[in-house]
C-alpha cells in the first residue's frame, strides 16, 4: 500500500495514466512511479558509484554486495549479454592481489568470479571455503600432533 505523499501521487496518476479495462498495467506503473520518486540524476550518481567502486578494506562478501547493489542502477548490466562486461568491472574493483589471482581465468559469470574471490581471500587468510555449503573451514596447517607416532618402538616393559 502507498501512504503519503506516494498515495496523493498515485490518486492523481491513476486518473490520468491509460488504463486497459478499469486497470493500469503493471508495466505502465513500474514505468512512471520510478521517474517520480527516483529522479535521473540520483541513477546517474548511482551508475557512477558502481564505476568508480573499489574494494578497499571490504572484505569480498561486502564488496559483492555493494556491487549488486549499485548494479540496479546501471541499465547496461541489466541485459543477460552485459555479464561479460558486469564481471570486467567487477575485477576492476577488486584489490590487486585479488585481481591478479582471478583475472588469468577471464571468468564471464558473474557468480562465479565472487566465488572464486571468496575462495582466494578465505585462502590467503589461512581458511579454506568448503563450497559444498559456502561456509568458511578452518584449516590448521599443522600436522596432527600423536602421543605415540604410528610407528614408535614399543615400551621396554613390552621387550622381553
Amino acid at each position: 500500500m502507498l501512504s503519503g505523499e506516494a498515495e496523493d501521487w498515485w490518486r492523481f496518476a491513476s486518473q490520468t495514466l491509460l488504463q486497459e479495462d478499469g486497470y493500469i498495467p503493471w508495466e505502465t506503473f513500474k514505468a512512471t512511479f520510478p521517474g517520480n520518486y527516483f529522479p535521473r540524476d540520483l541513477k546517474k550518481q548511482k551508475a557512477r558509484e558502481l564505476l568508480e567502486l573499489k574494494q578497499g578494506n571490504m572484505s569480498i562478501g561486502e564488496y559483492a554486495a555493494k556491487f549488486h547493489e549499485l548494479m540496479k542502477y546501471w541499465p547496461h548490466y541489466q541485459h543477460n549479454d552485459g555479464e561479460e562486461d558486469l564481471c570486467a568491472q567487477f575485477e576492476h574493483g577488486l584489490r590487486p592481489d585479488i585481481q591478479a589471482a582471478v583475472s588469468v581465468f577471464q571468468l564471464t559469470d558473474l557468480p562465479t568470479l565472487v566465488s572464486k574471490c571468496r575462495i582466494f581471500e578465505a585462502n590467503t587468510k589461512g581458511k579454506t571455503v568448503d563450497t559444498r555449503i559456502g561456509s568458511l573451514v578452518r584449516q590448521d596447517r599443522r600436522p596432527p600432533r600423536f602421543s605415540r607416532g604410528p610407528y614408535s618402538s614399543p615400551n621396554q616393559s613390552q621387550v622381553k
